[in-house]
């Protein structure tokens, strides 16, 4: 593995596990009944859920061949 694929796998990972730390506020703020905060919550925890998921791609090089069967960031495209 090269140093880009871990650095975008533990961006991916950081930011799982605060949308997971999110989403445990929005739980919270519903009990509480702060709706405005739950409402904040919850689009906070998406746009960290979609970066999650879209960290990857936009780490990829233009030359470099996608592969959605793999995570490999090495395939090369020539």
């Amino acid at each position: 593995m090269n140093l880009r694929y871990l650095i975008a796998r533990l961006t991916q990972i950081g930011l799982i596990i605060h949308g997971g730390f999110q989403i445990f506020g929005f739980t919270s703020a519903y009990f509480e009944e702060s709706y405005t905060t739950m409402i904040l919550k919850f689009f906070n925890s998406t746009i960290f859920f979609v970066s999650a998921y879209l960290v990857e791609y936009y780490l990829k090089h233009p030359h470099e061949e996608i592969d959605y069967n793999s995570w490999s960031l090495s395939k090369r495209n020539f």
